[in-house]
């Protein structure tokens, strides 16, 4: 969503992934610029929620097997909010 999707696209289909931070890794692997602006964007103080179905994920969550809805990734001002689900 926001500045993320515009710049790196709003929808990307991957198949059989365990959790939410393989969607990460594969993002990373085939845009290494996204994990790039991932890190700039944390030093500008603006950090990422994942959520599924509505529901946040917290850090730990990201590695805990997930559902087939899809994932979305929402920038948030850091402070802002619980922060649960931060990139």
């Amino acid at each position: 969503m926001g500045e993320l999707g515009e710049r790196f696209g709003a929808e990307h289909t991957y198949y059989n992934l365990r959790n939410a931070a393989d969607a990460i890794k594969l993002l990373c692997i085939n845009m290494p610029e996204f994990k790039d602006y991932l890190l700039e964007s944390e030093e500008n103080g603006i950090g990422y929620q994942v959520l599924q179905g509505g529901v946040d994920f917290s850090y730990e969550d990201l590695i805990l097997p997930f559902g087939e809805r899809d994932l979305v990734i929402v920038p948030v001002l850091s402070g802002s909010g619980e922060g649960g689900g931060q990139v």
